[in-house]
Formats: structure tokens, sequence, C-alpha cells
């Protein structure tokens, strides 16, 4: 896995090989994973997946990385980042918290 999280953190790496080995950490379900994926959120090319990814671990950090990085994201970006922080009670309670603080438009979290 040291080698596979290698590759992905590679920013010289080929994109596609660096999406095959977030795919095999994703699917071997890498407990080393979640801060790799939170400093993934500021790269464009990986950021989708690794949004997606964030919803398969409980990482007390995934809510606040997501929400302060949402304002960058696109509008598929953005969906997944609501996806993944209603798929846990613990993530949802930041999110409710970060509508109610303006941090986010209430208009997303209902689409």
């Amino acid at each position: 896995m040291a080698v596979l999280r290698a590759t992905l953190l590679n920013e010289s790496a080929p994109n596609p090989s660096r999406r095959a080995a977030l795919d095999s950490l994703v699917s071997a379900k890498d407990p080393d994973l979640p801060v790799v994926l939170t400093g993934l959120l500021k790269e464009s090319s990986l950021r989708g997946p690794a949004i997606r990814a964030l919803a398969g671990y409980a990482d007390p950090t995934t809510p606040d990385a997501l929400i302060s990085s949402y304002r960058s994201f696109d509008a598929a970006q953005k969906q997944d980042a609501l996806n993944t922080l209603v798929s846990r009670a613990v993530f949802a309670r930041p999110l409710l918290a970060a509508v109610e603080k303006g941090q986010l438009a209430k208009t997303d979290a209902i689409d």
C-alpha cells in the first residue's frame, strides 16, 4: 500500500496511474487513506474521486476539510461533497451547522 500511496501522491506521475492507485487503495480500505484524500481536495483532476472516497471512512476531519474547500468545487464536486456529508450522521451535523452559518448555501443543501 505504501507504493500505491507514493504513486498517488506523485504529482508528476501520469493521471491514469494515480487514479488506478487511488482506486486500489479505496478497494483495499487503506486505513491511512483519509489524510491523503483530504490532501487531494486541492487537485482538480483527483478531487471528485477523493471526495467520493471520503464517504467510506469515518474520519473526523472529513466534514471540516469538505466544508472549508466547498466554495472551490465545481457543481458535480459540490454534489459529491454533499453526498459524502450526508453519508454519516457525524458528518451531517457539521453540514447542518455550516448551512446555518451561511458557509454553504441552503439551496445547495436542498438540491
